[in-house]
């Protein structure tokens, strides 16, 4: 999502502008081009370069609150970049992009790899120092996320792919952020998932999550699944370890197993959110009405 933010700044940078902007009227018209594009309650953009001649941008920040999302027009592929001035030659056309992620129907606890698909990618390219996305309140594919902050090193934007309506990202040095969901969005979220557990409700304390609601034995019954939330491959998050009490009485071993194969994996972050690379979860941290997750985007080396 940053980098389509980013490789927006193109349009007042690129070929064809008739005057020499200011880094303010940069960021006007990247405001511009997201509030069309993604339709937030509120957008702020600011950044600065190094002066109104460059292609360098010292510092990029976007604050989104307030939107809702399926999919981002961008593309991340790997290839020789040329810094500033005309393409050197013909653009590579067999590089590739990243392996993208999804989950396996047959199997729902696996992860299924998709082959990248070659992409040409223009050399001629903005460099940004150093990027900051911060979103609020928004949701991606019926996933409620409280606060998403990513912050990008040494990236690389394909100033030619902005006529395309998808951006291509020439490379990044690191990306690194959090994600933060809390007691309503992840209530509302498994509400309208397939799970053993009607009308689910959760609660969220530093001593892990507790799901709450009817279980169907003959009659309803009260349940209660209490655990820690944990994260493996990459990004798909888990109910680890959990208790299960029904009618207040913990239920046998074999029983709890069945019930937990049921509920697990609970949400695969790398589906739900459409990061521009596969997220890898470094932290899990659970806390008094919120969950967040610490990560890594798996992006192309820079040059």
């Amino acid at each position: 999502m940053a980098i389509i933010l980013a490789a927006v700044l193109a349009l007042g940078i690129g070929i064809g502008v008739s005057y020499i902007p200011t880094d303010h009227s940069l960021a006007i018209k990247m405001e511009d081009a997201i509030r069309r594009q993604m339709h937030p309650e509120t957008v702020q953009v600011v950044l600065h370069r190094r002066n109104r001649f460059s292609h360098f941008v010292q510092r990029l920040d976007v604050n989104l609150t307030g939107f809702t999302a399926d999919d981002l027009p961008f593309k991340v592929a790997s290839q020789p970049v040329h810094i500033g001035g005309p393409s050197t030659g013909t653009p590579d056309t067999t590089s590739n992009t990243l392996p993208t992620t999804t989950s396996n129907p047959t199997n729902p606890d696996t992860t299924t790899i998709i082959p990248p698909t070659p992409v040409s990618v223009a050399r001629r390219t903005i460099a940004i120092k150093v990027g900051r996305l911060h979103c609020a309140r928004f949701t991606m594919h019926e996933l409620p996320v409280k606060e998403m902050t990513w912050t990008f090193s040494g990236i690389r934007v394909a100033e030619d792919s902005l006529g395309t309506g998808g951006f291509n990202i020439s490379s990044m040095r690191s990306a690194v952020g959090s994600i933060t969901l809390d007691t309503a969005g992840i209530t509302a979220f498994l509400q309208h998932q397939h799970l053993p557990i009607d009308s689910p409700t959760v609660t969220l304390a530093e001593d892990g999550i507790h799901l709450r609601g009817t279980v169907e034995m003959v009659v309803k019954l009260p349940i209660e699944v209490t655990g820690k939330i944990v994260a493996r491959d990459g990004g798909v998050l888990y109910l680890d370890h959990p208790s299960i009490l029904v009618e207040h009485v913990e239920v046998p071993d074999v029983l709890a197993a069945r019930m937990l194969k049921q509920i697990n994996p609970l949400i695969n972050l790398n589906t739900m959110l459409q990061l521009p690379a596969p997220i890898t979860i470094t932290a899990v941290t659970h806390g008094s009405g919120l969950l967040r997750f610490d990560g890594i985007l798996s992006l192309p080396a820079a040059e």
